[in-house]
């Protein structure tokens, strides 16, 4: 699949007279219009901020572009670096600034204020997530004033549930609230303050618990991140993975697609009957991705565990060699309408050596979609469970 395959809709929009037009996605925020919180943020920056104090931007979470994109069109000359943790997000933001002829914005798949020493912003803008998390939003909070220049700020929508607790952190931490607006839905803020310390372990602030956990008798540890499920113990869907692979033997290199945060991955790692000695990481989500690498390498340290966020599992055989791996696991959570299940029978064909192990989970529908066709794969487990399904199959030795 492309990107366009998981267009919903294309939406006109107009910011400071400038006419532009954005595709939007079942599988992203705001499916079918442009979300009230982006447009309350843009509007207080236009009212707010002289454009031609804009010559730098930082859109954190960018989502399918909007803002960064509407900060662009506007202010032409200025420099626009635009993230998301979510690689379906990533595309769609590079599609629609093609879409509206914008050229020389930077757009990268990271999580929030990853990577970031000394890099200096007039504008740091974001629509933060509902959902991040106490912590993290207090960290955003506190170190995102260390990324603009002197005479810059840091502007951020946030869902009405949440403001209050935003302005009583931003004004605890010490910054100053430079403007405020709120709808019945929506507060924004715009602030400024002091440099505060960068973490030596940037991951940290994404933990919101540790300790071991057990799956078919075998313990390994856990650190568990926010807005990721199972953070406080393994449901049915891992519980129920286990039950299938707990008896096999997993040797060579495997493939994770969308880990979570790591329970199944670590799990088949530590038990004594498996050897990987290299694993990819992949999906949609890099805090899944990168919990997950952080757990591995904690429980394993010798083990080869490589990142490979993608927006589609079609990517998977432009990013791993023909026929390279041993076991390919796949946990399913499908963008509606779309024809999925055909790249990922295609893509475990062409990674997979002959006699690997490709194995899905998901809704009971899901996975018998994958089930109505398996040429090339002998069928060798098909289990349900409370309206979960799990199969197991292994490549044929001969075409």
């Amino acid at each position: 699949m492309i990107v366009n395959d998981f267009v919903n809709r294309e939406v006109p929009f107009k910011f400071k007279g400038e006419k532009m037009k954005f595709n939007l996605s079942l599988g992203l925020f705001s499916s079918n219009d442009i979300d009230s919180g982006s447009k309350l943020l843009l509007k207080s920056i236009a009212q707010q901020i002289p454009e031609e104090s804009i010559t730098s931007v930082l859109d954190i979470g960018c989502g399918t572009g909007v803002i960064g994109i509407s900060l662009k069109k506007a202010c032409p000359e200025a420099d626009v670096t635009m993230c998301d943790r979510d690689a379906l997000a990533v595309a769609f933001s590079k599609e629609n600034s093609s879409l509206n002829s914008l050229k020389g914005i930077k757009i990268e798949n990271k999580l929030a204020m990853e990577g970031l020493k000394e890099e200096k912003y007039d504008l740091l803008i974001s629509n933060i997530p509902a959902k991040a998390g106490e912590t993290v939003l207090e960290d955003f909070f506190r170190r995102s004033v260390n990324f603009v220049t002197p005479k810059g700020r840091v502007a951020l929508v946030i869902v009405a549930p949440l403001a209050e607790f935003a302005e009583e952190t931003i004004k605890k931490i010490g910054h100053e609230i430079l403007h405020k607006e709120a709808t019945y839905h929506y507060t924004v803020f715009h602030f400024t303050g002091k440099r505060c310390d960068n973490p030596e372990d940037e991951m940290a602030v994404y933990v919101r618990n540790h300790r071991d956990y057990y799956l078919k008798k075998t313990e390994y540890p856990l650190d568990t991140a926010y807005n990721i499920p199972d953070f406080d113990q393994p449901g049915f869907r891992i519980t129920h993975a286990a039950e299938i692979l707990d008896s096999f033997q997993i040797r060579g290199t495997g493939l994770f697609w969308n880990p979570g945060q790591g329970h199944v991955p670590v799990y088949l790692s530590v038990k004594k009957s498996n050897n990987f000695d290299k694993v990819f990481l992949s999906g949609r989500d890099l805090l899944q991705i990168k919990m997950t690498k952080r757990n591995l390498i904690k429980a394993l340290p010798e083990l080869e565990a490589v990142e490979l966020p993608l927006f589609t599992e079609s990517e998977l055989s432009e990013n791993i060699d023909d026929e390279s791996l041993n076991f390919a696991a796949f946990d399913l959570y499908p963008v509606s309408g779309l024809d999925w299940q055909k790249d990922i029978k295609e893509v475990s064909k062409k990674i997979l050596k002959p006699g690997g192990w490709f194995f899905v989970i998901g809704k009971s529908a899901d996975v018998h979609k994958v089930l109505k066709e398996t040429r090339g794969f002998t069928p060798f487990l098909d289990r349900k469970y409370k309206g979960l399904r799990a199969a197991l199959f292994q490549k044929n030795t001969t075409k």
